[in-house]
């Protein structure tokens, strides 16, 4: 028996690997990854310096090692590993990985996640995928269309490409700028340029939801209309955000390795909002979030994904409870009143004041039930107290609340290491075959 919680592995084997080739023929690598100035980067380190690529870089990894160690030359005390792109999704600078490969550096190629933050020395290769003749040609026919649209670019060398062909155009760049996403603009019809595949674009849309929306492949030059349906995404979230207000047990799901500092402050603040509004929150670390795993934890009433803000906004559908992105999560908890506008950027939110919200009633849009202000009741734990706290629950005697009631039910924790074990023997095992080993004749 299988289902999309427990797999039973022939998907993985059926699965048609797309192949998206980012380096036109015509370019030659060197030029293509600025090798020159990696190689000036890597200049003066001891020690292995992390090359992360994604898929769509990875067939030209041999080609890039062979180039940056003919530049370092053999004095040099730099070595070079490769990484592939990151569990925790395409964007995301691998700090992690490095370190677990004792690395001294990190060089990312394409485009980073918005709140990119290490601590060891990196630096982050923007790339030019763009063919030019092709690019050019599509730029003029786009704007005798648009003429008084928005362009918005994936990067910003694609920017300057279209700036230098079009000349004055009201522009924007989607990636390596954090007040992007923050910044809502009122235009009506707006053309995209770049990956139509990336999840930037949804987060983007919710952002701002121009009337019409009009995306074009960087790499197939193909047009579409509206890809993006922002009415039904924004009744998904919402519905979201409704089941949020009815959960009692959350989870919080740290599902980025990058911004650190970032992402700390934004669970301290969720965590800290979720029990002011009467929620028992736990933390989980699961790597990449994906169905299967969040369904390792099926006390869960609801899910909170702390990514990138492009990508912790994820399908409404295919998990075994909801995922919410953080701003959702303070919105069903604090006592602001949802307007239809979205905030896809949960960075601006970390400095604003959300206060819990406490209402004398509230009826629940999925039960019926009414959601009473007793349920937000702060708990007062006694000093000292592990994991056991004592409340008084209105006009009853003290109650005992366990904090590890959750934990103490399982019958499996994974792998507990033993101590003081002794050590094991090596000791002659059965020779033979399965028909007929040695010591059954």
């Amino acid at each position: 028996m299988t289902s999309a919680f427990a797999p039973d592995g022939s998907e993985a084997m059926g699965r048609v690997i797309e192949r998206r080739k980012l380096r036109p023929d015509s370019i030659c690598v060197s030029d293509f990854y600025e090798l020159d100035r990696v190689a000036g980067f890597c200049a003066g380190i001891e020690g292995d310096v992390t090359l992360q690529l994604n898929d769509a870089l990875l067939p030209d990894a041999a080609k890039i090692l062979k180039e940056l160690k003919k530049r370092v030359g053999s004095e040099s005390y730099a070595r070079f590993c490769v990484l592939a792109d990151s569990t925790f999704g395409d964007g995301d600078v691998d700090e992690v990985s490095a370190l677990h490969m004792n690395c001294q550096a990190l060089v990312y190629f394409g485009d980073a996640n918005f709140k990119t933050i290490t601590n060891i020395p990196s630096i982050i290769v923007s790339l030019d995928t763009i063919t030019k003749s092709s690019f050019a040609a599509s730029l003029d026919e786009l704007n005798s269309k648009y003429s008084d649209a928005l362009f918005l670019v994936e990067n910003k060398k694609m920017g300057e490409a279209v700036s230098e062909k079009i000349g004055n155009v009201s522009l924007m760049t989607l990636a390596n700028d954090i007040n992007e996403l923050s910044r809502k603009i009122s235009l009506e019809t707006v053309v995209y340029i770049g990956n139509t595949k990336s999840p930037k674009i949804s987060a983007w849309c919710l952002q701002n939801q121009p009337k019409m929306f009009v995306s074009v492949s960087s790499d197939t030059f193909v047009t579409e209309v509206n890809p993006v349906d922002v009415g039904r995404i924004l009744m998904q979230r919402f519905y979201l955000i409704e089941k949020a207000k009815d959960a009692e047990r959350v989870g919080i799901v740290l599902g980025s390795n990058g911004g650190h500092a970032t992402s700390g402050l934004c669970m301290d603040k969720l965590r800290k909002l979720g029990q002011e509004s009467g929620k028992t929150v736990y933390s989980l670390i699961v790597g990449e979030p994906t169905p299967q795993k969040l369904a390792n934890f099926p006390e869960m009433d609801i899910f909170v994904l702390i990514a990138s803000p492009e990508e912790s906004i994820l399908p409404a559908k295919g998990f075994y409870k909801p995922v919410l992105h953080p701003w959702e999560f303070m919105m069903a908890c604090s006592d602001e009143d949802w307007t239809g506008a979205y905030s896809a950027n949960w960075t601006d939110l970390l400095q604003a004041e959300l206060k819990a919200s406490v209402k004398e009633y509230d009826v629940s849009l999925f039960t019926g039930n009414i959601r009473t202000a007793n349920k937000n009741s702060p708990v007062e734990s006694s000093s000292g107290a592990s994991g056991m706290q004592l409340a008084t629950i209105g006009e009853r005697e003290i109650a005992l609340l366990d904090s590890h009631k959750i934990r103490e039910s399982r019958e499996y924790f994974g792998l507990n290491q033993e101590q003081n074990l002794a050590p094991s023997k090596v000791v002659d095992g059965r020779s033979g075959i399965a028909q007929g080993y040695a010591d059954e004749k």
